[in-house]
């Protein structure tokens, strides 16, 4: 489920593994999520959900904001 309301952004993805080498392409509607979950995957923002967010093995909810500003360097 993607989409954005007025109220807050939602980004629902249940599984979602990319591999190393990995090309993606991510597409669709303005407002549906695109940009938010590239923020999300740089650590630019932080997950508000019961969910988890790894990226290369680190829990990016778990780092203080200047450890996400090195891990995206």
């Amino acid at each position: 489920k993607f989409g954005y309301t007025k109220e807050k952004p939602v980004l629902n993805i249940s599984h979602l593994e990319i591999s190393k080498g990995e090309k993606v392409f991510i597409f669709g509607p303005s407002g549906y999520g695109k940009s938010t979950l590239l923020n999300l995957l740089s650590g630019v923002l932080v997950s508000q959900g019961d969910g988890t967010l790894e990226v290369l093995g680190k829990k990016l909810c778990e780092m203080k904001s200047g450890e996400r500003d090195d891990f995206r360097g």
